[in-house]
């Protein structure tokens, strides 16, 4: 389903971010994805740390709350599969 049709449910307005993330999760996941140009990216050269500070901010300063060490754990694993 293209994105421009799922911005015109009413429900979005009426509902917020949460009516979005339970019925169009992959939908705004993949528009973001697209919109930040992370294929782009990716292609010339994006590491995984690069992917992750966009997708989600942190400050490598600050205490890690866990999800930069998962993002980290899962790509491994996942790499480690593909290889």
């Amino acid at each position: 389903m293209e994105f421009s049709k799922i911005m015109e449910d009413p429900k979005i307005l009426e509902n917020g971010p949460e009516y979005v993330a339970e019925n169009y999760a992959w939908a705004a996941a993949g528009w973001w994805w697209d919109s930040a140009g992370m294929n782009q990216k990716i292609s010339t050269g994006y590491t995984v740390d690069q992917v992750s500070g966009t997708v989600i901010y942190w400050d490598k300063d600050a205490p890690d709350n866990g999800s930069y060490s998962e993002r980290r754990n899962y790509y491994a694993m996942i790499y480690d599969i593909l290889e």
